[in-house]
């Protein structure tokens, strides 16, 4: 049950995030909907010392990977976004991935402890999620081809979800043998 109730609230926090690109004065929905998650997350963790950190390290380190998109020009956004420089992500972009985190240990921990798999979905989901960003907010554009920026997308996401979910378990054990 707590795995279904992560899978749905990080899909409401998504969409909160995307739906906030439209109109900066939205801002507060992605702020809203993430720290929801977040807190049930941490207070239904068995395990919240692990849990804080991979949160921590994925607000962090996650949001390279849209600085990435978003300097090479696969991503472009609206002004509507609220970007303070172009290669900077927006607040709901940046807010996304610590959402995403609380799946790593819950709702996707079958993927993540097989880092091929989690290649290979990251590959297929994750420009899935833009394409389907784009088709939700008018303004965002996959460039500078749709397959191209797909394609590329999928590259990156397979490298750096597996690097990303890596650091973040090296993190943990660091963490808590510190304590130990």
């Amino acid at each position: 049950m707590q795995k279904a109730a992560n899978f749905i609230l990080y899909y409401l926090a998504w969409f909160a995030c995307v739906l906030s690109l439209q109109a900066q004065q939205r801002w507060w929905w992605s702020a809203l909907a993430v720290a929801g998650v977040v807190s049930w997350h941490l207070w239904q963790s068995r395990q919240r010392r692990r849990d804080g950190v991979t949160l921590l390290l994925a607000t962090l380190l996650g949001p390279l990977v849209d600085v990435v998109l978003l300097a090479s020009g696969l991503l472009v956004l609206p002004a509507s976004a609220g970007q303070v420089h172009p290669v900077v992500p927006p607040l709901a972009m940046w807010l996304l991935w610590p959402a995403f985190a609380t799946t790593f240990y819950s709702s996707l921990s079958w993927l993540v402890a097989r880092p091929l798999w989690l290649s290979g979905c990251a590959f297929c989901g994750g420009p899935l999620a833009y394409l389907a960003a784009q088709a939700m907010v008018e303004g965002i554009v996959l460039a500078p081809d749709l397959t191209t920026a797909l394609l590329s997308i999928g590259v990156i996401w397979a490298l750096a979800l597996p690097l990303l979910v890596a650091l973040c378990r090296a993190g943990t054990c660091l963490t808590i043998r510190a304590h130990s």
